[in-house]
């Protein structure tokens, strides 16, 4: 079973893939373990506007645990507070 990996994610968009190590086209699934929502984008480039992108409900929220399915463009993540919440990701095999 692949590894869990974590960071905390703030309110400015930022590269999955770069920050996880984890390579564009890998199917993951995420998981926000923050207080915060946190917001996930695919494509070639960084979102332009901060409500782009399909929301992670807090770690109460049944929406917390997207799966980003194999082949997709690179993701952008970013907290939806400035005080940041845990994103959690693993490979999916």
């Amino acid at each position: 079973m692949p590894a869990v990996i974590q960071n905390t994610i703030f309110d400015t968009w930022v590269d999955f893939n770069a920050l996880f190590t984890i390579s564009v086209g890998t199917s993951v699934q995420l998981q926000n373990q923050g207080e915060y929502a946190i917001r996930y984008q695919e494509g070639v480039s960084q979102p332009l506007e901060d409500d782009e992108g399909v929301l992670i409900g807090d770690s109460g929220s049944f929406s917390s645990t997207p799966t980003v399915l194999s082949g997709s463009d690179q993701i952008w993540v970013r907290c939806t507070s400035p005080q940041g919440a845990i994103l959690s990701a693993q490979v999916v095999v």
